[in-house]
């Protein structure tokens, strides 16, 4: 745990989808940008009875590793950076392009939201305040992508081991992967033209997996054997 602000006041660390965190509702699983358009909307809720300071900034997935960066990516913007949101109230977080010109043109690029509400107020006796920083996925899809969003890809054994290759310009997200009917941990995301080992088989391979479409919803269940 990291004290930051004050000895009274601690920051713990989240990745969400759409979840509330720290009384706080952010209302996207994950956020794609459309390469025709100059900014995107994120609306942020607070449904708590207290009031909260959000400070907010886009990171890449190398700051979002190290809990102690300030460093803001200069490819995307945030407005307002810091802003209170009130007890029962909402607010509009706009994500807007800066300097998109040193990002790849044939595949998507992933970045993150990330959002500190931080507790307004004095703390009262021995009472200890959280503040809670959450990551969001934003998703930059380049404009020559948009229209036709076809994923490519396959799945294939290697002596023992089982890869998932990847063959599109897209993200690819699982919502789950069972192999031999064994749930397989830790595959969530393939980057575009990447791959991931989703484990071993020593013999015959039955697996069967479900994909994420852009709107969160689960594909339908896809089976095969290697």
């Amino acid at each position: 745990m990291y004290v930051a602000i004050k000895t009274s006041l601690f920051l713990i660390f989240s990745l969400i989808s759409g979840a509330a965190t720290a009384g706080i509702i952010i209302g996207e699983n994950k956020i794609y940008f459309s390469g025709k358009k100059e900014f995107v909307d994120v609306r942020v809720r607070n449904p708590s009875e207290k009031n909260y300071l959000l400070v907010s900034r886009i990171v890449s997935e190398e700051s979002r590793h190290n809990i102690e960066s300030t460093v803001q990516e200069k490819n995307f913007i945030v407005t307002p950076p810091a802003v209170s949101l009130k007890a029962g109230k909402e607010r509009i977080l706009r994500i807007a392009k800066a300097d998109i010109k040193s990002l790849p043109g044939n595949r998507e690029s992933m970045h993150f939201l990330s959002v500190t509400s931080i507790p307004e107020g004095k703390t009262e006796g021995n009472s200890v305040q959280i503040a809670v920083r959450t990551w969001i996925r934003l998703i930059y899809r380049p404009e020559n992508l948009i229209k036709n969003r076809k994923l490519e890809y396959n799945l294939e054994k290697n002596g023992s081991e089982v890869k998932f290759n990847n063959k599109s310009p897209f993200y690819i997200f699982s919502s789950g992967v069972e192999l031999n009917g064994n749930t397989v941990v830790g595959l969530k995301v393939i980057p575009p033209f990447g791959n991931a080992i989703i484990g071993e088989c020593f013999e015959r391979c039955d697996i069967s997996y479900e994909l994420l479409n852009d709107d969160g919803s689960i594909g339908q269940k896809e089976k095969l054997s290697l």
